[in-house]
């Protein structure tokens, strides 16, 4: 299970490594919430196999741009990613539904669902934990 409070502590940690240094904050959170979903996950072969991981869009499209203004998204980009990677490449943690952790089924573990239920869980994470919110630096 991500345990999503986690990521901004690992991502100083992960930053610091000079392997991912030249990455961009965002893909090093991404890496972070990797890392959550699994402690034990070579983050050297995720960082190779997902370069775009934690940006908004499919790889690196247009939607980057139009939506990175916003740090929900942003924030949702990172949590999205990470977890739709994990489920694909280890079988790890929640998929792209990363709201209801492992409890939701497969059957609606889509990549769209995720968007709506994420974008909604990041706005409450807004309102309802300002201090997680403001100490996730995306």
């Amino acid at each position: 299970m991500m345990r999503v409070q986690d990521i901004p502590s690992l991502e100083k940690e992960i930053t610091s490594d000079p392997t991912f240094a030249k990455n961009s904050k965002r893909k090093n959170y991404f890496l972070a919430a990797c890392k959550c979903i699994n402690p034990h996950i070579d983050l050297y072969d995720v960082n190779v196999k997902s370069p775009f991981g934690g940006l908004i869009g499919v790889d690196d499209s247009r939607l980057e741009s139009i939506f990175s203004f916003s740090k929900i998204m942003r924030m949702h980009a990172v949590l999205h990613d990470a977890s739709g990677f994990m489920k694909r490449y280890s079988n790890d943690g929640p998929g792209y539904i990363y709201v209801l952790g492992t409890h939701s089924p497969e059957l609606l573990n889509t990549c769209f669902l995720g968007h709506i239920t994420g974008v909604f869980y990041c706005c409450f994470l807004k309102v309802g934990d300002r201090n997680f919110f403001k100490s996730f630096d995306v």
